[in-house]
């Protein structure tokens, strides 16, 4: 999935410093050691900007009590989704970069991608989310294991799946 652009910072945008940016510039690329930002949050968008805590996917099958945990994740992440409750959907989601995820633990990397998800994402038609979380309260998962980390959460009374991801030292994860 595409990454999010970096949110500017709210108010006074002409004093805020320029956001790093997500490409390598053509004049040959960022610097290795950036200079100091006032504002950091918006290279935490990108983890290869060195923003985010980045791990690998631990590659084995999910147990029955991981595989419960993959199922209360998706719920949660498909419920912030719908409600646009970016605080949740952020913190449950691990982003894939050259095949390392990276997940968010500082307030100040949350609330980039709050900030980016509320500028980027539209909001879910409110009939739409009505109909979502009637479905939610019943919904029965199926865990599709793919045995290397990674696995499908299906619920067919959604009509959706999501993937899973399950981190080294860090536990179960969304990946959007």
């Amino acid at each position: 999935s595409p990454k999010p652009a970096p949110a500017p910072k709210p108010g006074g945008g002409e004093t805020a410093p320029a956001p790093a940016p997500t490409q390598p510039n053509p004049s040959g690329g960022p610097a290795p050691n950036p200079a100091p930002n006032p504002a950091p949050a918006p290279a935490t968008q990108d983890p290869t900007a060195g923003g985010g805590a980045t791990v690998k996917l631990s590659p084995t099958p999910f147990t029955e009590e991981e595989k419960q945990q993959a199922v209360k994740v998706t719920a949660a992440y498909i419920q912030a989704r719908t409600e646009s409750n970016w605080s949740v959907a952020c913190e449950l989601a691990a982003a894939e970069s050259n095949g390392s995820y990276f997940v968010l633990e500082s307030q100040i990397e949350k609330d980039a991608c709050i900030r980016a998800a509320n500028q980027n994402v539209p909001p879910v038609d409110p009939a739409k989310a009505q109909s979502i979380r009637q479905a939610l309260d019943g919904a029965a998962f199926t865990v599709d294991d793919h045995g290397d980390g990674t696995a499908e959460v299906k619920s067919k009374e959604l009509g959706m799946g999501l993937t899973v991801v399950k981190l080294e030292s860090k536990g179960i994860y969304v990946r959007p």
